[in-house]
């Protein structure tokens, strides 16, 4: 399986090649971009297979279940963890909605929730998955993304949210989020300390005034 780069000369692992049988790790390189050739074997393979068919969807928001997100995370961070790669998590809260619902209606309370949904996901990359974790509550995680990748695409998302018009039958009232960051490897190898980590960043965001963005600190 031959290898391009811009001037029509195939490389694998930065070596020019006619023909090459691929194995495990190799970097192929195409034009300006660098790939990664990874084989799955077969309990890996149907590993991913049972994931995707176990993935199910909230109805309003049309993000991820938190059941169904736990599940590819855990999948995604063995992948992250077995090549070295970087991963984010984003816990993320909406400010004060209770008094949404309150004041405006359940009916208000829905919309906002189904739009800061597609916010959320016009937000992010296709690689990355996000769900709604329960209420006003939302998680999402970010592969192979630093730190500081993942507090431009946390500022992205409580951006969108601030600047846009939540409008319903004339109705129109500002919403802002929350958002807590944590990493893998920084602060935890695994799902429960990852998203207890974020999490604690979150509310360091709630307690400094809300709508803004705070990364966990320490290891």
């Amino acid at each position: 399986m031959p290898a391009w780069n811009a001037s029509g000369i195939p490389r694998v692992n930065t070596s020019r090649v006619k023909t090459v049988e691929l194995r495990e790790g190799d970097k192929i390189q195409v034009g300006d971009t660098v790939l990664k050739f990874v084989l799955l074997d077969d309990i890996e393979a149907k590993f991913h297979e049972e994931i995707r068919n176990r993935i199910s969807y909230d109805q309003l928001t049309g993000l991820l279940t938190k059941e169904s997100l736990y599940l590819a995370l855990e999948m995604e961070l063995t992948r992250c963890l077995r090549y070295a790669l970087p991963l984010a998590v984003l816990m993320m809260d909406l400010d004060r909605f209770k008094a949404v619902n309150d004041t405006h209606g359940h009916l208000m309370g829905s919309h906002v929730l189904s739009e800061v949904g597609r916010l959320i996901r016009e937000s992010i990359r296709t690689a990355d998955v996000a769900a709604r974790y329960g209420g006003e509550e939302f998680v999402a995680y970010l592969s192979e993304t630093s730190l500081i990748g993942a507090a431009q695409a946390a500022e992205r998302i409580r951006m969108a949210i601030a600047g846009q018009p939540f409008t319903l039958d004339g109705t129109n009232i500002p919403v802002t989020i929350s958002i807590g960051i944590a990493a893998c490897p920084e602060h935890g190898r695994d799902i429960r300390s990852l998203v207890g980590r974020a999490d604690r960043a979150l509310y360091r965001a709630k307690e400094a005034g809300r709508n803004r963005v705070c990364i966990e600190t320490g290891a």
